[in-house]
């Protein structure tokens, strides 16, 4: 009986001990922190090392190695020339779903380019729902989140 109590006991406790951190510290979504170091470190180096936004080769005028990437996306013009009639930008601060990165991440409009990453597999929920969780919480270089997106 003292084991069974002792088991229940054991999810309450984790409960509120995360409940008591999650004002202080970012709220992971899947096993990404919605922080640009943590999205540039998780996400932008495995697109940066696939030869497409390398530093030697910037597709779509995008380099996302982290030392220029942040500069490289938010509020700035996307280079795709749909994209570009309609003023576009590749990251718009608390606005994902019109953000150019998110769109190509999930479904690009028709003649907007293929979507990202060309090679291999869709990104997993967690990395694309970190991102519009940054985006939304004002795609600042150190964010604590305020706003999740779950798929």
């Amino acid at each position: 009986m003292k084991q069974a109590i002792t088991l229940l006991a054991i999810p309450a406790l984790a409960a509120a001990l995360l409940a008591a951190c999650q004002g202080t510290n970012p709220v992971a979504v899947g096993s990404i922190q919605p922080t640009y170091d943590d999205i540039a470190a998780k996400v932008f180096t495995t697109c940066s090392t696939r030869s497409c936004h390398s530093a030697t080769s910037t597709k779509g005028g995008l380099q996302l190695t982290a030392d220029v990437a942040y500069e490289q996306l938010v509020n700035v013009a996307a280079e795709n020339d749909k994209a570009k009639l309609t003023n576009k930008k590749r990251v718009i601060p608390g606005d994902p779903a019109n953000s150019f990165l998110v769109q190509k991440l999930e479904s690009p409009p028709a003649g907007e380019g293929d979507m990202m990453p060309q090679r291999g597999q869709k990104l997993p929920d967690d990395q694309i729902n970190a991102i519009k969780t940054w985006i939304q919480n004002g795609a600042k270089k150190t964010a604590t989140p305020a706003v999740q997106f779950r798929l």
